[in-house]
C-alpha cells in the first residue's frame, strides 16, 4: 500500500544518513511530497532484475539482499539496511535494473520516481558531489568484492565479513557481531556454497578465533583475523 510519506523527510530517522541531507528544508519538503511510503514482508522484492528501473528507493527500516540468480545458483552482492539507496544507479542509467532486490526483514521504504534525481541534482551542487561519493563508494566496494571472490579463499572471504560486521577498533579484545543473514544467504554474498561457510565457521571456532552462539559470533581474536585478511 502506498502513502504520503507520513512526518515528512524533516522528521525522517534516516534523512541525515542519506544524501537528502545535503538538501535546505523547501527542498526537503518537495522530497516529502514526491516520496511515497510501502512497506514489504520477509520475502517478497522490491523490483526484480530486468524491470524497467523508473524508481529508486530509500530504505526506512529493515534489511535487503542484492542479488541476480540463475536456475543453478544465486549471487548476492549486497545486504543493505535503514539509510542505504536502492535501485538509484540504474534509475540514473535509465536502464534497466541489473539485480534484484529481496526483503530479508519486514522492510519499509520510501519511493521515489528517477525524474526526481535529476530535479535534486540539478537544484543542488552539493546533492551532485553527494551523489558522485555515493557512487563512488559503491564502486570500491564493488571491486572489493570482486579481489574477494577471485583471489581469496573461503575462510579468508569469511574473516573479512565478520570484520566488517564491526566497527569495533581492532584493539579491543573481543567483540560480538549478528549475522544479519542465514548461512544459506551468507554462502550466495561469498561466492560459495552453504557447506563452505559452515565448515569455515567450524575452523574459525576450532582455532580459538571466534565462538559461535546461533545467529551471534564473538570475534576472540581479531588481530589474527585482520592478519588473515591482511595477508591474502
Amino acid at each position: 500500500m502506498f502513502e504520503k510519506c507520513s512526518g515528512g523527510c524533516e522528521q525522517c530517522t534516516v534523512v541525515q544518513e542519506t544524501p537528502f541531507h545535503e538538501l535546505d528544508s523547501r527542498m526537503l519538503e518537495r522530497a516529502s511530497e514526491t516520496g511515497r511510503t510501502l512497506t514489504f514482508a520477509r520475502g517478497e522484492s522490491i523490483f526484480h532484475f530486468d524491470d524497467d528501473a523508473q524508481h529508486f528507493y530509500c530504505i526506512q527500516s529493515g534489511r535487503v539482499q542484492l542479488f541476480r540468480s540463475n536456475p543453478q545458483r544465486e549471487q548476492s552482492f549486497a545486504i543493505v539496511g535503514a539509510s542505504h539507496w536502492v535501485g538509484f544507479r540504474d534509475a540514473l542509467l535509465r536502464a534497466p535494473y541489473r539485480h534484484s532486490a529481496r526483503c530479508l526483514t519486514e522492510t519499509t521504504v520510501c519511493k521515489f520516481h528517477r525524474t526526481f534525481i535529476d530535479e535534486l541534482m540539478r537544484g543542488s551542487t552539493s546533492f551532485a558531489a553527494q551523489m558522485a561519493r555515493l557512487m563512488a563508494d559503491e564502486w570500491a566496494q564493488s571491486e572489493h568484492q570482486s579481489y574477494n571472490l577471485g583471489s581469496r579463499r573461503v575462510m579468508e572471504r569469511l574473516a573479512d565479513f565478520l570484520i566488517g560486521s564491526t566497527d569495533t577498533p581492532m584493539s579491543v579484545r573481543q567483540t560480538e557481531v549478528e549475522l544479519p543473514v542465514t548461512r544459506e544467504t551468507l554462502a550466495t554474498l561469498l561466492g560459495t556454497t552453504t557447506e563452505s561457510v559452515i565448515r569455515a565457521l567450524s575452523d574459525l571456532q576450532a582455532r580459538g578465533w571466534i565462538k559461535l552462539n546461533r545467529r551471534h559470533v564473538s570475534l576472540v581474536k581479531l588481530e589474527e583475523l585482520q592478519r588473515l585478511v591482511v595477508e591474502s
